[in-house]
């Protein structure tokens, strides 16, 4: 399991790491990701967001991510996939998954990034488990 700290200064950043997953050029896919995500107790506050990310390229910054709350699952054909949805909302692991609907693939590689994304300026930690990528062509 990937283990994430972030001290959370400033109430802003995002660490993330990327993986490539190979695909077929020329084709269209719908993609389903998920991931469980471990957070060590429930909280009222919004401390840290899981972020998810599925793109032909790797993320380069945080606004590479959906924004907050958003989850690409009901956006139809877009040109990367993902979400940004809120952790500590139970003590443990909670799996986090959205689809996303690929244009035609120009490349023969997509990127899946995962990480999460601070919003209240504290150290947390989360783990990162049992991650899939499902791809089923068009």
């Amino acid at each position: 399991s990937p283990r994430i700290v972030n001290e959370g200064d400033h109430d802003d950043g995002t660490c993330w790491a990327a993986h490539p997953v190979p695909v077929e050029s020329g084709r269209a896919y719908t993609a389903t990701v998920a991931a469980e995500f471990w957070s060590e107790s429930e909280s009222f506050n919004t401390l840290r967001d899981a972020v998810l990310r599925l793109g032909p390229a790797p993320p380069e910054t945080e606004a590479d991510f959906p924004p907050p709350q958003q989850n690409t699952t009901d956006d139809g054909e877009t040109s990367s996939g993902g979400l940004r949805e809120p952790l500590w909302l139970t003590e443990g692991w909670r799996t986090y998954e959205f689809e996303w609907t690929t244009p035609e693939l120009a490349a023969d590689t997509l990127w899946l990034a995962v990480g999460t994304s601070v919003i209240w300026e504290s150290t947390a930690t989360h783990y990162v488990d049992a991650i899939t990528v499902d791809l089923t062509p068009r």
